[in-house]
């Protein structure tokens, strides 16, 4: 090799090693099939040098200078663990690479999010894999490594604040009893209503004093989990409730009582982690699992009929049932609002529709008990039938009333007047009917409390005039 070729080889890679080592940067790593690992490999830092064989999986030349282990348990590269997605959100916790990769073959992972972490340098960094040669056709791979990235861990308990369920208070241990992704330390909110108010502080008082004794639970059971059989209280009526075990101590008392108090009408977390009160669809800043109308924006949540569904969203804004009967009429303006009427008919325009209404031609009687119910007999109907009163009506009515009430002895007598004057009506001798009627209502006025009851003589006398009064009327 000529001097002039040695000092290019030696330059080219002496730029490879020097992008490679630039960890801000944004690098694209590319070892071709059957390339030297010695020469195409990533040294990110100097205890960690990314590289792969001519098979196998990708290991850190610094600390494993013999090569990889092989197989489903293996832990290269040293010196790092890997999640899938990216380093401000993984998907999944941090393992070695083949097990992230859940033991498949690595080009699997080509174009997915993958988050590195060099673990003596706490260094987070994000990976996308471009290819991966399989089968040992060569151990040729290819990645973007994009910039260091940074997590902190604001509370210092041990858990980066992307996946820590209490950002702001110390809980190594990360336990969430009801899995609604804040621990239970800053967890307050017991109803997962977004808010802490006097509904959690009810559920707290109703499991104060109850406890749970870890070293009572038998295989498989905690105290924030599956707790069957290793909790009990000091009072009566009692119940161990995990979640209202803030500080985790396994027992609800005055300590768990105070947390809550000093963060009462606030909210949970926050929390690195996907949680309830995190999801906003709508983008309107109200959490999905109070948002009155979860994907249509509306910040003021304004609610006029006090339903529970947002002004925006609701197909009757003044009416809470929203059409409970669901004939596409609103409640507030439908004349039936629990019966199915969309044509809305109201034959006597009293604002009842006719489906619901018990009297259709508003007179004052009953349709179960109205005879003509759809003729509005009001001021006409003596005797309380519903239908507006006849002279050929008034003959019936005669008839039909009993001996006790009506004495045969005139009641011929009282027939006689009425078909007289149904007979000058007939001939529009209207003045005669008249008179006619007027002679029967004299009759009755001599026999009422005698051979006519009281109440029979004022109804038939009140039957004439709504007559004469029709008669006079034309």
């Amino acid at each position: 090799m000529n001097k002039k070729l040695l000092v290019l080889s030696f330059a080219a890679i002496f730029f490879f090693l020097f992008t490679s080592l630039a960890v801000a940067a944004t690098v694209t790593i590319s070892k071709p099939d059957w390339g030297d690992p010695n020469v195409y490999k990533d040294c990110i830092t100097p205890n960690v040098c990314i590289t792969r064989g001519i098979d196998g999986p990708i290991y850190n030349s610094v600390l494993e200078p013999f090569g990889p282990e092989y197989g489903c348990g293996s832990t290269s590269p040293y010196g790092t663990e890997w999640a899938m997605g990216t380093c401000d959100a993984p998907r999944t916790p941090f393992n070695y690479f083949i097990t992230t990769a859940q033991c498949a073959p690595p080009y699997l992972i080509i174009g997915q999010d993958m988050c590195l972490h060099l673990i003596s340098e706490d260094i987070y960094l994000n990976i996308r894999f471009h290819s991966w040669t399989s089968g040992g056709g060569g151990g040729g791979f290819s990645y973007t490594r994009t910039n260091e990235f940074s997590l902190t861990d604001t509370d210092g308990d041990g858990i980066s604040d992307n996946m820590d369920n209490c950002i702001l208070k110390v809980n190594p241990t990360q336990i969430d009893s009801n899995n609604d992704g804040y621990g239970n330390v800053c967890d307050a909110d017991f109803n997962n209503n977004c808010i802490i108010n006097i509904d959690d502080a009810d559920i707290l008082a109703n499991s104060f004093g109850s406890y749970c004794s870890q070293s009572t639970c038998g295989i498989g059971y905690d105290c924030w989990g599956n707790f069957s059989g290793c909790s009990s209280s000091d009072y009566p009526f009692r119940t161990w409730n995990p979640d209202a075990d803030l500080n985790t101590d396994g027992r609800v008392n005055i300590l768990d009582a105070i947390l809550l108090a000093n963060v009462f009408g606030g909210i949970p977390g926050p929390s690195g982690l996907n949680n309830i009160c995190q999801t906003n669809h709508d983008e309107d800043g109200v959490p999905d699992v109070i948002d009155n109308c979860m994907n249509i924006y509306n910040p003021d949540q304004l609610d006029t009929d006090s339903d529970g569904i947002g002004d925006v969203c609701d197909i009757c804004v003044y009416d809470p049932q929203n059409d409970i009967d669901q004939d596409t009429i609103c409640g507030n303006v439908d004349n039936c609002p629990n019966s199915y009427n969309p044509a809305q008919e109201d034959f006597d325009l009293d604002g009842i529709g006719d489906v619901c209404d018990s009297d259709d031609d508003g007179d004052g009687v009953l349709d179960i008990n109205d005879m003509c119910p759809y003729e509005d007999a009001t001021g006409f109907d003596a005797d309380h039938n519903g239908c507006i009163d006849t002279i050929e009506g008034l003959t019936d009515v005669i008839q039909t009333l009993p001996p006790d009430v009506l004495s045969d002895e005139i009641k011929n007598s009282l027939a006689s007047k009425v078909d007289n004057a149904l007979k000058s009506i007939s001939k529009e001798n209207d003045d005669t009917a008249v008179n006619q009627l007027q002679a029967f209502i004299n009759q009755i006025l001599a026999q009422r409390g005698k051979k006519i009851s009281e109440e029979a003589a004022d109804m038939l006398i009140a039957y004439a005039n709504n007559l004469i009064a029709k008669i006079r009327a034309g």
